[in-house]
């Protein structure tokens, strides 16, 4: 597997990638212009809703670092950031699904740094439907 570095958020993307993407992108487009002809509504057929993944997905603090290339910079950001303050806080890290939150959030928790610079460390899953008073409960 070839690594690609991120850097200023640019993402050097492999042609044949690229190739790909365009193809299935064609596809779609020939689907929903083949569906047009069926009359599909949204109240077409009976409606299930399936358990919200997010609810069923959980992390830990395991991360595989072999194979993380370009996160250490901004995980000194958050981790200077940290140090300034001698208060207990949370910081956020948002974005879309699968641009490496989670991967940044364990690469700093298991950082020599991290280990060094703060008395206490604490993982924790935080899903839609949590529960504040046993998340703080599992606190250490």
């Amino acid at each position: 597997m070839e690594a690609y570095l991120v850097d200023a958020g640019v993402v050097v993307v492999p042609t044949d990638l690229v190739l790909r993407a365009r193809k299935i992108t064609e596809r779609f487009n020939e689907i929903i212009q083949c569906s047009e002809h069926f009359s599909l509504s949204e109240n077409d057929g009976e409606r299930r809703f399936a358990p919200v993944l997010s609810t069923l997905w959980h992390t830990s603090s395991v991360v595989f670092d072999k194979s993380i290339f370009g996160r250490q910079q901004d995980g000194d950001k958050i981790i200077d950031k940290g140090k300034r303050s001698n208060l207990v806080s949370v910081m956020p890290i948002v974005g879309m699904g699968g641009l490496g939150k989670t991967t940044l959030a364990q690469l700093m928790y298991n950082s020599q740094r991290v280990r060094q610079s703060f008395q206490k460390r604490a993982w924790v899953c935080v899903t839609e439907n949590f529960d504040i008073k046993t998340m703080t409960t599992l606190l250490p």
